[in-house]
């Protein structure tokens, strides 16, 4: 599979749990190594210099054990047993310490090979903390919500069904630099009220208009009740320059010969969540496909495994 490994011989008392019949596990050096393989393997051909005696088709037992970048490796034999540690090497690494280059890249995942995309998915949580700790910051700046007007008023009957009729609420005073939210009620029931609100600044007589339209209707059919539509609506309006403001309300309604209650209420510094949340989700891409990643390479790795099961070994 062109990778490659440094291996040293270890005392086979330094690895817990690795008797003759090892378990699932074993530990060495502070680690927890999962097992990968345990199959005979045969002797075919040698070449080099080994520390040990070695002949063609000698055959042990062989258990290989994991936790990225390091492979524990039993060999077992009718009369002795030993232990090796393994450390993977990248091509990179062989061709330094050699002086040589161009060694065939790798074309699978190697049972010891370490994930090396782990940085998106720690890292990539460190962008999320700082938006949160800029989302609580900013608190004390913008502030919560506040409630600067809530005027019940009545609306007497239009003169006619598209002549609209107005009311003025009192005055109140806005904040410089925040968010306005307008939101009318009315007790509309299978009919509808279509009301116009213009924020006037009562310095500058400057106007700021929103359309609130409110239709609420409700049933049955064969399908058990229904309704449609809500007695209460809002508007948002971005940053206005602080100071005094009146609402000038007028609208129409479907029941225009009748007089029309309303109430309308005017918060400031509404936190909407939409700013944060899109950006909860940009930033949440790069950790998310991070982990996607490591899930892959990892059920990549352990589908060579004769045990099968998938695990976070780095």
């Amino acid at each position: 599979d062109n990778h490659w490994n440094f291996v040293e011989p270890i005392n086979p008392a330094e690895v817990e749990g690795g008797g003759m019949s090892a378990g699932r596990t074993v530990r060495y050096n502070g680690r927890t190594f999962k097992i990968f393989q345990d199959a005979p393997a045969t002797v075919r051909y040698v070449r080099g210099e080994f520390y040990w005696r070695v002949k063609q088709g000698e055959t042990v037992r062989a258990v290989d054990f994991v936790a990225a970048p390091l492979m524990l490796s039993q060999e077992i034999s009718p009369d002795e047993m030993n232990w090796s540690a393994g450390t993977y090497m990248t091509n990179a690494q062989v061709e330094k310490i050699f002086g040589i280059s161009g060694l065939p890249k790798p074309w699978s995942v190697a049972p010891n090979q370490p994930f090396t995309g782990s940085f998106y998915y720690t890292w990539g949580l460190l962008p999320l903390f700082l938006l949160l700790v800029v989302a609580v910051f900013l608190i004390p700046f913008t502030g919560l919500t506040s409630t600067v007007l809530s005027q019940r008023m009545d609306l007497p009957p239009l003169a006619a069904a598209t002549q609209p009729q107005f009311a003025f609420t009192q005055s109140f005073e806005l904040k410089p630099n925040r968010n306005v939210r307008i939101t009318a009620s009315a007790p509309v029931s299978n009919s509808w009220a279509d009301l116009d609100v213009d924020l006037v600044n009562d310095k500058s007589q400057e106007v700021e208009s929103v359309n609130i339209p409110i239709a609420y209707y409700t049933g049955t059919d064969s399908d058990g009740a229904w309704t449609e539509g809500g007695q209460i609506q809002d508007a948002t309006i971005s940053s206005l320059e602080g100071g005094k403001y009146t609402l000038r309300v007028g609208g129409t309604w479907q029941n225009w010969q009748q007089p029309m209650p309303i109430t309308v209420k005017v918060e400031q510094s509404v936190n909407r969540g939409v700013n944060f949340f899109c950006a909860l989700i940009l930033l949440l891409l790069v950790p998310v496909l991070g982990l996607i990643r490591k899930i892959s390479f990892e059920s990549k790795k352990w589908s060579e495994s004769m045990f099968g099961h998938s695990g976070d070994d780095d």
